[in-house]
């Protein structure tokens, strides 16, 4: 019997065939497509890297004392932190610091992180805080509040003010910590405009700057108690041990705690010391070649300083009235005489020494010694923090 061939089972077999092809083409490209998804996931997350990078550095580079001088510079800020950055750290993502804004101790930094050739960027925020300026003092530092009217500055030009070295340039260099150091804008703004009026800048080595130091040096109520200390130390020490202004206030081989209340007047000519001397009150030098190597510290309203120039001092010279008011609150007081440098003619030179320093620390009792905050070797404070980290989706 013939039978008749339909084709059905090739039909079958067909539609089988083209199902199973549909089946696989929607696998490999669900594969595909997977593998897209999955890179481009790995792209982000290198961006995202690659700006952390960035704030990374930015941290670094506000930390680095060198660069304390750009803080307020949006300008040279980027620019500093951004020469950080090197291709060869990771080709396939670069960083780059898109802008700063500065408000007092803060820096609110943009990072974005980009992927070479993908056009894949991501951007974080996050805000820098200011650390502290530690126990590392400038030659002068002024903690009252002054006032532009009343400020007289050098009318010699024979005379500098030097802060420590703290590294050198590209082209060899040296860079100094600040020469004068201040606890607010307001009073940078007003002793840097009488610098530069009175044409006296350059002589200012390390700049006038904002600091914001640690224990005693930036608290009003700290510093009132590390005057008390060191007033206590000195009446508890033998005549012999004690030093006496302006008359016997140490050597640089047998350096001694001086402490003077009232107003002092040094205008005898050659007077010396070395150690720490407290001034409850006013300071003015009128004699010449006075040569003092450690610290100085000032409580009253004025300080004068005339005469013929001196020696190279060592010393650090701080000027801070602890004031507390009817409710209890402590601040720093205002000057209202005049801050008055005149050589007439003479040369002086006030130059940083972590040395002078060392050895004025070391004669304190501990409480004192806790109060100043001193970090001999390093001089470094408390490093600035960042927080807030944040993604930022604007163009």
């Amino acid at each position: 019997m013939k039978v008749t061939q339909r084709g059905s089972v090739l039909i079958v077999s067909l539609l089988l065939l083209l199902i199973i092809t549909i089946v696989g083409i929607a696998g490999v490209g669900n594969s595909m497509l997977g593998e897209k998804v999955a890179a481009n996931q790995r792209q982000i997350s290198l961006a995202f890297m690659a700006a952390e990078s960035g704030l990374v550095n930015a941290k670094n580079w506000f930390d680095n004392p060198i660069n304390s001088t750009s803080w307020g510079n949006e300008a040279a800020t980027k620019s500093g932190i951004n020469a950080l950055f090197s291709a060869s750290q990771n080709a396939q993502a670069n960083w780059n610091i898109t802008s700063v804004v500065f408000n007092n101790k803060n820096a609110t930094i943009r990072s974005c992180g980009e992927i070479t050739g993908s056009g894949v960027i991501r951007c974080l925020i996050s805000v820098y805080t200011q650390g502290s300026g530690g126990g590392e003092l400038a030659p002068f530092v002024f903690n009252n509040l002054l006032n532009p009217d009343e400020l007289d500055v050098a009318k010699s030009n024979q005379f500098s003010i030097t802060g420590k070295e703290i590294g050198r340039d590209k082209d060899g260099k040296a860079i100094y910590a600040p020469a004068i150091a201040t606890n607010s804008q307001a009073n940078k703004e007003i002793l840097l405009n009488a610098a530069i009026k009175s044409g006296r800048i350059d002589n200012y080595r390390g700049g006038i700057e904002v600091v914001n130091y640690d224990g005693a040096f930036g608290d009003p109520k700290l510093m009132n108690d590390f005057v008390q200390s060191i007033k206590n130390q000195w009446a508890s020490l033998p005549n012999a041990e004690k030093g006496f202004a302006p008359t016997d206030m140490g050597t640089r081989d047998k350096p001694k705690i001086t402490y003077h209340e009232g107003n002092l007047d040094i205008s005898s000519n050659g007077r010396t010391g070395a150690g720490t001397l407290v001034i409850n009150g006013n300071l003015s030098i009128t004699g010449r070649n006075f040569d003092y190597f450690g610290l100085i510290v000032v409580t009253g309203k004025s300080f004068v300083f005339k005469g013929g120039g001196n020696k190279p001092m060592e010393a650090s010279i701080v000027f801070a009235s602890p004031e507390q008011d009817a409710n209890g609150k402590w601040t720093f007081g205002g000057v209202k005489a005049e801050f008055v440098v005149d050589f007439d003619g003479g040369a002086a030179d006030f130059i940083y020494s972590t040395d002078a320093l060392s050895k004025a620390h070391g004669l304190l009792n501990d409480t004192a010694k806790k109060l100043w905050a001193f970090e001999a070797q390093s001089g470094t404070g408390t490093s600035g923090k960042m927080s807030g980290w944040i993604e930022d989706i604007s163009p």
